[in-house]
Parts: structure tokens; C-alpha cells; sequence
């Protein structure tokens, strides 16, 4: 009752335009765009991601994070290492991380940025 007595005046009925331009709407719905367009796309990226690392096989054609390109030979699940073939002619190999995988790469896709310099 205390905060009535103490009030100046009637008070304002609030409409829905000073609703709607409240800072708490506001910042609600700055989140929710954040979410649709940073936050879900990132998430969809995630997942393609962890669903080429688990289906990565043996013959795959690969381009490391540090831009190396290779041949899957091995893929061991249980430590996340996977050794690549990176030289054909003296059969040269390298272990590397699942993680370390950034794409699998098709040939035409290796050999298009020559054929469009």
C-alpha cells in the first residue's frame, strides 16, 4: 500500500507500442536474431563436419588444416589418428589427428584453381 500512497498522479496504463520499445524487448530480440543467423548456421556446420570426420575411410583424398594433401591409408577410431600417404613415389606416411582434417577433396576439386588461372 505504501508505494501507492507515495505515487504522484494516476497511474499510466502502458500500451503496446511502449511495450514493444522497452530495452528488454529489445535485447530479446537482438538474442534471437543473434541465434537465427550466428548461432544455428554454426551448429549446422558443426555437424556436417563431425559427419565427414566419423565417415572418413581408407582411399580418401584429403586436405589437412596445415594445407597437406594425402591419401587415407589407416584410420584408427579408438585414438582419433589417422596416417596418410602424402608421396606416391617414396610411399611417404604421416600420422595426424582426426581432427586435423579439413576436407575431403575430390580430384577435380584439387585441380580446379589451375584450370580457372
Amino acid at each position: 500500500m505504501i508505494p501507492f500512497l507515495l505515487a504522484e498522479g494516476e497511474p499510466q496504463a502502458q500500451t503496446l507500442s511502449d511495450f514493444l520499445a522497452s530495452p528488454v524487448v529489445l535485447l530479446l530480440g537482438l538474442g534471437l536474431l543473434a541465434y537465427f543467423f550466428l548461432l544455428r548456421p554454426q551448429k549446422g556446420q558443426q555437424k556436417a563436419y563431425q559427419e565427414m570426420l566419423d565417415n572418413l575411410k581408407k582411399n580418401d583424398k584429403i586436405r589437412t588444416v596445415g594445407g597437406i594433401y594425402g591419401t587415407v591409408v589407416s584410420v584408427t577410431p579408438e585414438t582419433g589418428d589417422v596416417v596418410i600417404r602424402i608421396d606416391e613415389t617414396n610411399n611417404t606416411k604421416i600420422r595426424i589427428t582426426r581432427r586435423a582434417v579439413a576436407t575431403i577433396v575430390n580430384n577435380e576439386e584439387k585441380e580446379s584453381p589451375s584450370k580457372k588461372g
